[in-house]
């Protein structure tokens, strides 16, 4: 959750970088005049002992002053990733989500007495091996076999043409994003714990698509793995499904 108080900070992180700046300019007005002032003594053949000596100190306050300046930009960049971006003025507040706005919805929810779910029918089809699946990955784990490989490629199939007839455009994105790019759409302190990273390097494993979109410019209808670290009370569950997403950015009638 966003703390409000990160815009008072970030405030007083932009006017310290201000005011560091500031101070940084002046010092290095001074350090010119200083350099000139010893050019001139030199050229007059007097002595410039100490006004050397002054261009000498001022050199190493316009070094400290630098870091400072630095450390305040490092401060100020830390600060704002630390802010979401702004939601729609349509998108309803609340403590959670009961209360979330249905925007579509179609077909309508069938009631009928011993309707069987998804898990009994994979099971009765016999395309489908959860028990191995489960002891090879853990709960909802699965083995799809025969039909259940083709009925899962055809479903992904037909949404991949679906999409596209109405002008979507299917994209698979890179699977690893580099912690820099990845800072300007995420806030990392938030989704540290949820994020794969890989050892060697700055890499982070994406949990899903949207992100890398964001940096291309472009979010259309997509097939795409979608991985994330799901963490409950009682243990981590580990995620990775096969998503058709339909997505477009910046328009609210997608």
């Amino acid at each position: 959750m966003l703390d409000i108080n990160c815009f008072a900070k970030r405030e007083a992180t932009i006017q310290r970088k201000y005011a560091s700046q500031f101070e940084l300019d002046n010092l290095r007005r001074e350090f010119n005049k200083q350099n000139k002032r010893v050019a001139q003594l030199k050229i007059a053949k007097e002595d410039a002992t100490e006004a050397i000596k002054d261009t000498e100190e001022t050199k190493k306050l316009i070094a400290d002053k630098e870091k400072e300046v630095q450390e305040a930009k490092d401060a100020l960049y830390s600060r704002l990733s630390t802010i979401g971006n702004l939601v729609r003025d349509s998108v309803p507040f609340d403590n959670n989500e009961d209360n979330n706005a249905v925007i579509r919805a179609w077909g309508e929810k069938r009631v009928e007495k011993k309707l069987r779910n998804h898990v009994d029918l994979v099971e009765l089809l016999g395309i489908a091996d959860l028990k191995k699946g489960a002891d090879v990955a853990g709960g909802r784990g699965f083995y799809l076999k025969v039909d259940g490989v083709r009925l899962n490629q055809a479903l992904i199939n037909f949404g991949l043409e679906f999409l596209e007839k109405r002008g979507y455009t299917a994209l698979q994105t890179p699977f690893f994003m580099r912690k820099d790019a990845m800072a300007k759409c995420a806030q990392l302190a938030q989704f540290d714990e949820e994020l794969y990273k890989e050892g060697l390097t700055s890499n982070h494993f994406l949990g899903t698509f949207e992100w890398k979109l964001h940096l291309i410019g472009a979010a259309k209808g997509l097939a795409t793995s979608c991985s994330e670290v799901r963490i409950g009370s009682q243990n981590h569950e580990i995620r990775i499904n096969l998503d058709i997403d339909c997505t477009t950015l910046g328009s609210q009638n997608t």
